[in-house]
């Protein structure tokens, strides 16, 4: 609301219960734009109730200030949360060109597949967006494979230096498209990109070829 103008930096933790839902009707009646910047830590077993309280005031572009998403805790995304929540992150009057990092751990594969299919679906772009982190989560597979290819080959997140993944049980179909976005112009500046490992020695190589294209 503007009410505070020299604050620059909030960084808020909390529970995914009632009193997140009044804080994001608090944040929907007014606004979180920069210069004031915002991370945002959820903890707590009911993720999807708060990722969709955070959802809507995203979507209605309450929170353009976002710098830093982080979830730590043992809840999981099912495939249509993490998708719904993509989605609002790259929505068209979400304008998060603030947004530096996003963390999720202790994810299934079908969370992290519905998140990365709902970046790649909203129209915006997360052009501050340096760490993604999912490492902790469940592999990345083929259709999540061809999301994160299709948001990194499009520029979508042309400032994204460090990607933490499991590709454990990536597969064949899922390692060729995400080997072969590595050549994309986003990746030539990349710092980190961090995985554990892949199950076959040609997968291996696949990914070995990738990232040679790194250097």
């Amino acid at each position: 609301t503007g009410k505070v103008p020299s604050l620059r930096a909030v960084s808020l933790t909390w529970w995914c219960n009632h009193s997140f839902f009044s804080l994001c009707e608090g944040l929907s009646g007014g606004r979180v734009d920069p210069p004031t910047l915002i991370d945002v830590g959820l903890r707590g077993d009911n993720l999807h109730f708060g990722l969709t309280c955070l959802a809507e005031v995203i979507r209605a572009g309450k929170l353009s200030g976002l710098r830093k998403f982080e979830y730590f805790y043992r809840a999981v995304l099912s495939r249509d949360g993490g998708a719904a929540f993509g989605e609002a992150l790259t929505h068209a009057h979400a304008s998060l060109a603030s947004l530096k990092e996003i963390i999720f751990s202790r994810q299934t594969e079908e969370g992290l597949t519905g998140l990365l299919s709902g970046l790649s679906r909203g129209p915006g772009s997360l052009p501050a967006l340096h760490t993604l982190n999912c490492s902790l989560a469940g592999s990345l597979r083929a259709q999540g494979s061809q999301s994160l290819s299709a948001l990194v080959s499009r520029g979508r997140v042309p400032a994204l230096r460090d990607l933490s993944l499991n590709l454990w049980g990536i597969g064949q179909e899922g390692i060729q498209p995400f080997a072969a976005s590595l050549n994309s112009p986003t990746f030539l500046h990349f710092e980190k990109f961090s995985y554990t490992s892949v199950r076959s020695p040609q997968q291996t190589l696949l990914l070995k070829w990738g990232c040679s294209l790194l250097r």
